[in-house]
Parts: structure tokens; C-alpha cells; sequence
């Protein structure tokens, strides 16, 4: 917070109205915050912003991602390794901005020398918050609104006895998604804490089964992988048998609903799954024929996709509209948009 002001945060898929006014957005900025992941330094327009950050000044603080290789040996000299991401197509882009390949280089070796903080996007929402407060404290000119935010935004009370949303995911893949899915949820039903996470809130031996069946609604958030997962099928199973609602939630564009409605899915169900799905059916007495009936179950429901890279606004109509198809929660009342974001939910 800056002379007790509201800091705001600028990014692009949410505030960028005009591409052209990306880089005068980053000389306003008390910092550029960067998340480095593997492809980081290959993009023309995130090379752009360091130019932009180095030439004027701009602090950067770096996100290192855990788990992330940004695949750069910092002991080694730093041209002949990022060589084949300064493409031609991607220098055409930065000169045409008024840099050089000199001030790309000087550029990627100021953010490489830029403070990090690392972050962890499969960890607990706890770590999470606690991580971002690292990170707030490392900003001169910014403070979060709470002191504490893993402990305002965490419950660390007894767990609930129901649920109003179990959301059920492909853990390998789709953790970070859910988080902000169970968060955006979380805003607008009215019960604090209504949504299941087994990464917040599976800290007790009781099972995640138990935690479905204490559930009013399953939510599946659904790729193609997601549901080629033992796992998340035993947790579909289980909310079909218990009679617990159900809603797809596809989370990629490209995923196929009819390709799961279709007779011919079914008839080659068993060859979905691997010998490891198949054995661990076995042991948890789930068949085939559970499954199949599961999966019909489940797509009675109009689906609801929800882009994790979409706008922030764009998301939260997505919310409003998977609220509606949820069993018994009422949903907050909706905020007033202002105009250009009511057009562009309406666009």
C-alpha cells in the first residue's frame, strides 16, 4: 500500500485494452514482477518488458517457480545459452519496439540478478498465502491489506461436516486451476469455507471418499486426461452411488463432451484405463459398469467451461454460471461491472 492507497496490479489477460500501451504500463510500475518458468525468456513481448524495466529503471522482482527449470546454468555466460530464443521472429518484435539485441541480453541478465521469491503452485492455499506475504515484503512500497493472509484467508478450525463443493481434479496436472477455482467459489457462495480442496483441506486420515459423500456437489473439472485417472473416477463413482449432484466443468477449450456421450465410448470403456486403473478398480469394488453409469450421470448436466487463461472477469461470469447449476447454495449478489468489463462478458 502506498500512501494508503489501494496498490494496483496490472495484468495484461485482465486490464491490457490496446496492445500498444503494454510497455508504457511497465515504465508506471513501482515493480515488474516476473514468474520465470522454462519458456519465459523465448517470448518477444516478456522480452519487450525487460527492455522496458532495464532502460528505465523499473525494480523487478522474480517468481521462481518450484519444481521449474528455467533452463539456464547462471554459472555459465549467459549469450551462448539463449541463443535459440532470440529467434528472428522474436528480434523483429523487440527492435520494432526501439531495443536491440545488446539490450536483450542486459535485460535478461538484470531480471536473472532481480531478487526471487519462490512460489509453489501445488502447495496448500496456507503456503500459498504465506509465500505471497514473502513476496509483499520484499516490495518497499507494497503491503498487503491483512498482516497475517494464511491465517485471515485459511480456516485452521475443526473441518466441516458438509460441504456445499467437492472439487475433484487430475492432481498431477491441475492443482494450480483448482485453487483458483475453489477461490473465485469461495467468493460467491455464501458459506466461508464451502468448497473441498484435498490440498487444504484433507488433514485428517478421513478419506477423500467420505469427504465426497459429505458433499452437496461434486465438481469435476474436466480435461481429456482428468478423466482417463483412477482416482477421479473412483470420486465420480462415488458421488453417483451416494446420489451426490454432479457437474462437468471442462477447463480446456478443446475438450469433446460428445465424445463421451456417445455409445461407442462405452462400448470400449475398459480399454481407457491401463492394467495399474484396472487393478485399482478392482480393489476399491468399482466396475465397469458402475463407471459407465457414473459418466451417463454426469453429463445429463449442461457443462460449464471454465479457461484458466481467461480475464479475471470472464472467470468470474464462468463462477456465476457453474453457482446456477449447483444444488441447494444461494449465490452472492452480483457486483456492479463497470462498463468496458460488462462488454466484454457480453462480447
Amino acid at each position: 500500500r502506498k500512501e494508503d492507497v489501494v496498490p494496483k496490479i496490472f495484468l495484461d489477460s485482465d486490464d491490457l485494452v490496446q496492445l500498444p500501451l503494454l510497455l508504457r504500463q511497465v515504465v508506471s510500475c513501482d515493480f515488474l514482477t516476473v514468474i520465470f518458468t522454462r519458456s519465459f525468456f523465448s517470448r518477444p513481448w516478456v522480452m519487450c518488458e525487460l527492455c522496458t524495466a532495464f532502460q528505465h529503471g523499473v525494480p523487478i522482482r522474480c517468481i521462481q517457480i518450484e519444481s521449474e527449470d528455467i533452463g539456464i546454468d547462471e554459472g555459465q555466460p549467459l549469450e551462448p545459452q539463449v541463443a535459440p530464443w532470440l529467434t528472428e521472429e522474436c528480434m523483429a518484435i523487440v527492435k520494432m519496439n526501439g531495443f536491440d539485441r545488446s539490450t536483450a541480453l542486459a535485460a535478461m541478465q538484470y531480471a536473472l540478478d532481480a531478487e526471487r521469491f519462490n512460489f509453489d503452485p501445488m502447495a496448500s492455499q496456507a503456503v500459498q498465502w504465506k509465500q505471497v506475504r514473502c513476496m509483499a515484503e520484499g516490495m518497499p512500497t507494497v503491503s498487503l491489506s491483512v498482516p497475517d493472509p494464511e491465517k485471515t484467508y485459511c480456516s485452521f478450525e475443526a473441518q466441516f461436516n458438509q460441504w456445499a463443493v467437492y472439487l475433484s481434479y487430475h492432481r498431477s496436472v491441475d492443482t494450480p486451476t483448482a485453487h483458483v477455482v475453489k477461490l473465485l467459489l469461495q467468493s460467491a457462495l455464501p458459506e466461508q469455507n464451502a468448497v473441498f480442496l484435498d490440498t487444504d483441506n484433507l488433514i485428517h486420515s478421513k478419506s477423500t471418499y467420505d469427504a465426497v459423500c459429505s458433499s452437496e456437489n461434486v465438481v469435476l473439472l474436466l480435461s481429456d486426461e482428468t478423466l482417463r485417472q483412477p482416482s477421479v473416477v473412483a470420486e465420480m463413482v462415488t458421488a453417483f452411488k451416494a446420489g451426490i449432484h454432479m457437474v462437468p466443468v471442462p477447463i480446456t477449450r478443446d475438450f469433446d463432451i460428445n465424445k463421451y456421450v456417445g455409445e461407442e465410448f462405452y462400448f470400449s470403456l475398459s480399454e481407457e484405463f491401463d492394467e495399474a486403473g484396472k487393478t485399482f478398480f478392482r480393489e476399491k469394488n468399482i466396475t465397469f459398469s458402475e463407471i459407465a453409469k457414473s459418466f451417463r450421470k454426469l453429463f445429463t448436466v449442461i457443462a460449464e467451461y471454465f479457461i484458466p487463461c481467461s480475464s479475471e472477469v470472464v472467470q468470474q461470469a464462468a463462477i456465476r454460471e457453474l453457482c446456477r447449476r449447483l444444488h441447494s447454495p444461494a449465490v452472492q449478489p452480483e457486483p456492479e461491472l463497470p462498463p468496458s468489463d460488462r462488454s466484454e462478458v457480453l462480447g
